[in-house]
């Protein structure tokens, strides 16, 4: 007797774990070439054998993900059945952002600001989990992907109003000078503080003592700040 294949269809966004949401955005999948098919499908093949060999391969990809099943799998389909999976699949699209969560930014610790930067430099989109998991102190990857996603904007726009309200901390007075005029030693100082910026923080905050850098990562970030705040501000009046 011939098996029968059996997947398991999501209905929405809900359906779609953190973790596959981030497999999506490792590949470069845009959901594009999905939505691409489902718009122009019709009662035959023409919607699929339109798209070049890249954009099929990026489909077969897409779909292994979303439907948690190998590519090669996808393969052995017939059309007949892709073109139904797609059909079941057109809610796809951008993922709504719902405000599920209640996490007050300002309680983060300097430890964990820290170690959210990194993963923001390194490419935020490509290690999400990580992302949430330090935002959250747990592991969300096999959780609903709507559940969190709210919390990225709404990190993101919290730092980006930290930084700003801190500018006089994070800016370099001498970023507008001619790199020309510099001088060595100038330039220098300048590659030290970007490659140990984050280092140097928490060893001033630790008052240039290696062992209380452990006990510094502990401080509430918004504290530190207005600490670097007081003494930058106290420095000019000497």
């Amino acid at each position: 007797m011939e098996e029968t294949l059996k997947i398991s269809l999501p209905t929405s966004w809900d359906d779609i774990t953190v973790s596959q949401y981030c497999e999506l955005l490792e590949n470069d999948l845009k959901l594009g070439i999905i939505n691409k098919v489902i718009l122009t499908i019709k009662n035959d093949v023409d919607s699929i054998t339109e798209l070049d060999e890249d954009e099929i391969n990026k489909l077969f990809v897409t779909l292994s993900i979303i439907l948690d099943i190998d590519v090669d799998v996808i393969n052995q389909i017939d059309i007949d059945t892709l073109l139904y999976i797609l059909q079941k699949l057109s809610w796809l699209g951008p993922v709504k952002v719902k405000n599920t969560l209640d996490i007050n930014f300002r309680l983060l610790t300097t430890g964990t600001w820290i170690d959210i930067e990194t993963i923001i430099t390194n490419d935020i989109s490509k290690n999400i989990p990580k992302f949430l998991t330090k935002l959250t102190n747990k592991d969300v990857s096999n959780e609903s992907i709507t559940k969190y996603y709210g919390l990225i904007d709404g990190f993101l726009n919290y730092r980006k109003k930290v930084y700003e309200d801190f500018g006089g901390l994070f800016n370099n007075d001498d970023d507008d000078s001619d790199e020309d005029i510099k001088s060595s030693e100038e330039l220098y100082r300048g590659s030290f503080n970007k490659k140990w910026n984050w280092y140097n923080f928490l060893y001033q905050l630790a008052n240039e003592n290696v062992l209380d850098m452990e006990k510094a990562s502990e401080l509430n970030m918004i504290h530190a700040l207005n600490h670097f705040s007081f003494i930058k501000e106290r420095g000019r009046l000497k």
